[in-house]
């Protein structure tokens, strides 16, 4: 895996580990020469912070992030979904426990709290309040991971 910023680590399964600068671009290149489901979770040390202001970003593995979020946050669901030029809803505004959500996308998109809504550009990782709908518009070739955090 490499950053942006320059920082490189080479990880197996399970391993923990930490990037000291909070990096917008993250590539990762298959070694082991078969396919596999690579699935990040992204923790932050600033309380849950993985926004630019964030001092260190760690990527940890599913079972260690699974004790965390018990105690902070009850669980928490990652979904993937394409953006499309109509729309799709990337946050139910049903969902009651919601405590934050964070949106990563692949490439350009905007996103609206409806879907007829004032629309605004992400590009890479947004870290939203989660009270409502929230809406994604773009190529349909690109990708939308959702992590939503849970009470």
């Amino acid at each position: 895996m490499e950053t942006d910023k320059n920082e490189r680590v080479e990880a197996a399964q399970g391993d923990n580990f930490l990037f000291e600068k909070v990096s917008g671009v993250l590539t990762l290149t298959d070694l082991s020469g078969s396919e596999n489901h690579i699935e990040l979770i992204l923790v932050a040390s600033n309380e849950g912070d993985v926004s630019s202001a964030a001092s260190a970003v760690d990527v940890a593995n599913v079972a260690e992030m699974a004790k965390g979020l018990a105690a902070a946050a009850g669980s928490c669901e990652i979904n993937t979904y394409a953006a499309s030029a109509e729309g799709v809803m990337i946050l139910s505004g049903l969902v009651e426990n919601r405590r934050t959500a964070i949106v990563s996308t692949s490439g350009a998109i905007q996103v609206a709290t409806s879907q007829g809504g004032n629309r605004f550009t992400v590009d890479g990782v947004l870290d939203h309040p989660a009270s409502g709908e929230l809406w994604a518009f773009g190529d349909s070739e690109i990708l939308i991971e959702v992590m939503e955090y849970l009470n």
